[in-house]
């Protein structure tokens, strides 16, 4: 497949009219894609770049964008995303039509070279991924009642605002479009073409769907939760139908909903055996559980909570996270023993332990430890990477508890990233275990389950009053499990790791 690009070059006469270009750098695509578009770099305009690598300087991209625009010196501002390329005459292109659409509307409200007419009938000038289309026929521009954020073009004088309170990068051309009908006036698509996503972050040329990193995270679960938690806030800052919110299940009948066993750990310090553990004492740990003991059926709804706590600046946002947890608890036991004693786990719930026992409040829970250096010398958990948007929190939020900056963030290795994470996040549950009787929490060690599994079996069943009805801890662990192969690291990233941990365990 090779991509079809707009091309203006027969068409080049020099701009006129001074451009304010904002533009929020996030990742490397920056420097394959925006920069080399030659009208950022005209002398006529001016070229902000907000840094904001991997949402590490501001919690959403509205506040991103806003402390751009303040800076800005010219009336017309073009927003315009990281991941873009304006060809040869773009900004020629983009005074003719506005020039056209101003004889026909002077006071337009917000422009964009892509936007929807309806809910699926697009309209714009654009190049991306999914193909190219170029919908204007006589009309360089066309009236439509949402942009998309690639590109984002408004008239300071006209008062526009970005809300900082809008969660995450989505809804943001939706949002101007409404506050611009609020106020009297319209939101068009304009002949100005863009190419969306030219090249990744390496500088490899995108020509389908699959080539571009960004679409393939759609997919996530960790994507689905940050755009969820964006489409709440906004349906509900327009009071608007929430057609995706599912409808309040009613869980009145589940006698024990507040009293699940909540099984925890850091990700990478083997709870696999603890999920095992429950198992054999018979603790129902959802419907959907993967191969690392996960409870699938809580994800969606902890990675919301998640996201709602510390990248939701809203109040009232932040609140939602105890029924929405209690939901999706209630969902996973609808048509299930619900006389069974029940639980769950995943290793993300260490980020919002006081959220859990909000919605559970006669929780008990068992924690799974491991020494530090050993769960370091794994692989990399997805709360110590950057690469999705629940690893972006948990480190931001664990440099900012030990006061290492966001330069030492982007910098450090694996290595250092997962050490700082793993000591902040036991950190999160030393403190919180401190408000908790002691008859409420058990902990129960990787290594002294690798020596003697039986015994750590017996001590889960006394705990929980739950009878033993298996024993596959036994057959699974293996010796080899109790501590890591030092050898296999280098003596310099053993110092390294065993160096961060006592200077930040301390």
């Amino acid at each position: 497949m090779t991509r079809i690009y707009p091309n203006l070059e027969d068409k080049i006469t020099k701009a006129t009219r001074p451009v304010s270009f904002v533009c929020v750098r996030f990742s490397g695509d920056f420097d394959y894609n925006i920069v080399t578009s030659d009208c950022v770099h005209d002398p006529l305009n001016e070229f902000i770049v907000v840094d904001n690598q991997m949402n590490m300087s501001f919690d959403t991209l509205g506040q991103a964008i806003e402390h751009g625009v303040k800076d800005t010196k010219n009336d017309l501002v073009v927003v315009v995303h990281e991941d873009v390329v304006l060809v040869p005459g773009w900004q020629a292109k983009l005074e003719s039509s506005l020039g056209e659409l101003e004889k026909h509307d002077p006071d337009w409200g917000i422009c964009g070279a892509v936007g929807w007419i309806e809910k699926t009938e697009m309209a714009g000038h654009w190049s991306d991924p999914h193909h190219y289309r170029n919908t204007f026929d006589e009309k360089p521009y066309c009236e439509v009642s949402r942009l998309d954020e690639q590109i984002l073009i408004f008239r300071r004088s006209m008062g526009v605002e970005f809300d900082p309170n809008l969660p995450s990068i989505h809804n943001i051309g939706r949002d101007l479009a409404r506050q611009a009908l609020a106020r009297g006036f319209k939101t068009y698509a304009i002949d100005a073409p863009t190419i969306h996503k030219y090249a990744d972050q390496n500088g490899d040329l995108i020509q389908s769907v699959e080539d571009s990193p960004k679409i393939q995270d759609r997919r996530t679960l960790t994507y689905k939760a940050d755009k969820r938690c964006s489409d709440e806030y906004f349906l509900k800052k327009w009071k608007l139908k929430d057609r995706q919110a599912n409808e309040a299940f009613d869980s009145s009948g589940q006698s024990n909903l507040d009293s699940p066993i909540i099984l925890l750990g850091r990700g990478g310090g083997g709870t696999r055996l603890l999920s095992t553990i429950a198992q054999d004492a018979g603790l129902f740990i959802g419907k959907r559980v993967n191969v690392s003991g996960d409870c699938i059926d809580m994800v969606p709804s902890i990675y919301r909570s998640i996201v709602h706590k510390y990248n939701c600046p809203d109040p009232n946002q932040k609140k939602q996270s105890i029924a929405d947890l209690r939901q999706a608890a209630g969902k996973m036991r609808d048509k299930t023993d619900l006389d069974q004693p029940w639980g769950f786990k995943l290793p993300e719930l260490l980020l919002i332990l006081p959220e859990i026992l909000g919605a559970f409040p006669n929780a008990r829970f068992v924690n799974f430890i491991r020494r530090p250096v050993g769960t370091v010398l794994r692989r990399s958990h997805m709360t110590a990477r950057l690469d999705n948007h629940i690893g972006r929190i948990a480190l931001k939020e664990a440099y900012r508890y030990f006061s290492r900056s966001i330069e030492d963030l982007l910098s450090d290795d694996s290595y250092s990233r997962m050490a700082i994470t793993t000591l902040h996040q036991l950190a999160l549950t030393r403190d919180f275990r401190a408000s908790l009787s002691l008859d409420r929490w058990l902990e129960i060690g990787f290594e002294d389950t690798i020596s003697d599994p039986e015994k750590q079996l017996q001590v889960f069943s006394s705990f929980t009053d739950l009878p033993i009805q298996s024993k596959n801890i036994v057959s699974m662990i293996s010796s080899s499990r109790a501590q890591p192969k030092l050898t296999e690291f280098s003596t310099e990233d053993v110092k390294r790791v065993e160096g961060l941990i006592s200077q930040y365990a301390s």
